[in-house]
């Protein structure tokens, strides 16, 4: 059962604004300019700059949040989009039929997942190998260098090819938005086939062409559309749907599945297990024996383990596929098919993880935003203040259990969905012993003591 927001007029009309979309956004650059000053020239440490605490604990923390309720609506008001449409189109939110970019064709050898994969392990890279979380000055280049490359690709490339085959935070959101309850579709693909005009790839007066290569008549997937509401303005028949869904649809019923997706679910399910070691007492032992007995410099071993860690997940991932593919080539290949039931186990332990910065450490907003910079100011009178946990962590700690539960039980029926429908019952004991092994090592986790990023 689907409920269609856009049957509501308001909504449906304000979509249909042009500026809708920059009066959204503009809160959101004004954020993102503050970030980025605060970390550029206010104070180095981190529990006293608002640029680490509104990027690491708020954004970070909360964001992921967003994912199984809107989907990729954080695309609709990023910054870093906000901008490089804006230097594209030389424009704000009007409509122009010509603008800087040089529309280029993005290489259709790039044309899927992998360069996304790339940048998001550059990116997780950067986090660790130059200790953002407690570097506001870090924190504010990495904001830059993203914006720089966005600005970029637009100049160059046509729409927005950096959202859809670079942008690491759009490939983490576009896996996640699997698991959504909004998706934006055709109302009645019939329609769409008959329309010769095909404006919401074309464009027309009203609006662009859709800025990612999105046909709404062909879309089963939230993983590509970035909800910018541009069909919604050009379609001639008023034929795009914005739906409320079950959460589980898109994944129980879905058959459309790609290699570069599978990876990119590895690697994101790999990095959300890492983010969680490097935050127990067991990974600073161990690091600290390694560079005692090798010498290995700290940011060497870092890189060595973030890359080595994501091989390992990958590894022993097809180690199992292996087990249930032996016994006859199977299509779908399984290696490919039973990546999707992994992206509910990898977004709740994300949740899980993040309950613990959001609610143990989202208190650090109230007492910096006295004084963002770190200066010596005291706006709101909040500087200096010891504040408890938004949540007691016994509260935190039980949330946490309670989305991996939820993750590994949606898991496990998803798994046994897949064997069932595709490979005829078989890959389902040994691919539901990993799940149960991939739980049984986060909920281990879990039961550490977590170190706070900041204090």
């Amino acid at each position: 059962m689907k409920t269609d927001l856009l049957k509501n007029s308001t909504i449906n009309s304000l979509f249909k604004k042009r500026a809708f979309q920059f009066i959204l956004q503009l809160p959101f650059i004004l954020i993102f300019t503050l970030i980025v000053s605060a970390g550029l020239y206010g104070a180095s440490l981190s529990g006293s700059n608002i640029s680490t605490v509104i990027t690491w604990t708020i954004w970070w923390g909360g964001i992921i949040f967003t994912f199984p309720l809107m989907g990729r609506a954080w695309c609709f008001v990023c910054p870093w989009a906000a901008v490089s449409d804006w230097v594209q189109r030389l424009a704000f939110w009007k409509k122009r039929d010509t603008g800087l970019g040089l529309d280029k064709k993005f290489p259709v050898a790039l044309r899927n997942m992998y360069p996304v994969i790339i940048t998001f392990l550059l990116i997780t890279w950067a986090e660790f190998y130059f200790s953002a979380v407690s570097s506001p000055v870090v924190t504010a280049y990495i904001a830059i260098v993203i914006l720089i490359a966005a600005i970029l690709i637009s100049i160059v490339f046509e729409r927005r090819s950096f959202c859809r085959y670079l942008c690491p935070i759009g490939g983490m959101i576009g896996v996640y938005s699997k698991f959504s309850i909004l998706e934006l579709r055709a109302r009645d693909r019939a329609i769409c086939r008959e329309c010769l005009t095909k404006d919401c790839i074309n464009g027309n007066k009203k609006g662009y062409g859709c800025p990612v290569f999105e046909y709404p008549e062909a879309m089963d997937t939230n993983a590509y559309c970035i909800l910018c509401t541009e069909c919604i303005k050009t379609c001639p028949k008023d034929n795009i749907a914005l739906n409320i869904r079950p959460i589980t649809h898109e994944l129980s019923t879905s058959t459309n599945r790609r290699l570069d997706e599978s990876f990119m679910i590895l690697v994101v399910f790999a990095i959300t297990l890492f983010h969680g070691l490097t935050m127990i007492p067991p990974w600073f032992q161990w690091t600290d024996l390694i560079m005692l007995n090798t010498g290995i410099a700290p940011y060497a071993l870092v890189t060595i383990a973030l890359f080595a860690f994501v091989g390992l997940t990958i590894l022993v991932y097809f180690i199992f596929v292996l087990f249930a593919s032996r016994s006859s080539l199977l299509t779908p290949h399984p290696f490919i098919a039973f990546a999707y039931p992994l992206i509910p186990l990898a977004l709740l332990f994300h949740l899980s993880h993040n309950v613990f910065h959001l609610f143990g450490e989202g208190k650090n907003l109230i007492i910096v935003s006295s004084d963002p910079f770190g200066w010596g100011w005291d706006i709101f009178g909040t500087r200096g203040y010891r504040l408890e946990t938004i949540l007691s962590f016994d509260m935190i700690y039980y949330i946490q259990i309670a989305f991996a539960i939820a993750g590994f039980a949606y898991a496990l029926y998803l798994c046994r969905r897949t064997s069932m429908n595709d490979f005829a019952g078989r890959g389902l004991i040994p691919l539901s012993i990993l799940i149960v092994c991939l739980t049984i090592i986060y909920i281990v986790m879990l039961n550490q003591p977590m170190v706070m990023r900041m204090g």
